[in-house]
């Protein structure tokens, strides 16, 4: 009966800090025009490129912002606002760097532009 109530008790105390792993860091909701901004992280739209056989839309994030999490990410999901589901990208998400506006930033590449606004998860290594 004790040992039941230990197992209980040591989940309890580790299920936030499970929760807090697996949380992954988001933007707001953008619309993928150049200059949208949103107020989480103070990610904006600079620059969006059509291609041949692709999108590419640039979102910085001032470094104030970003500092301690882009260096660590391991991805980003795009999540769009109308259905709540993942967009597919062409290829890899790059991270880049904006000495200009000193921000972090992610090249998106779509195979073309979400019709509604986008929110972008970016998850820890190990998470």
């Amino acid at each position: 009966m004790k040992k039941r109530y230990f197992l209980q008790y040591l989940f309890l105390l580790l299920l936030p800090l499970s929760a807090m792993a697996i949380d992954p860091l988001e933007t707001d909701w953008l619309h993928m025009v150049e200059g949208d901004k949103g107020d989480v992280l103070d990610a904006e739209v600079t620059n969006i490129q059509q291609g041949e056989e692709k999108i590419s839309a640039d979102i910085i994030i001032p470094q104030d912002n970003a500092d301690n999490y882009l260096d660590n990410y391991k991805g980003v999901t795009v999540i769009d606002k109308q259905t709540g589901d993942p967009i597919e990208q062409h290829q890899t998400a790059e991270q880049l760097f904006n000495n200009e506006k000193d921000a972090y930033g992610i090249r998106l590449h779509f195979k073309r532009l979400p019709n509604s606004e986008v929110k972008l998860q970016f998850f820890e290594k190990g998470s």
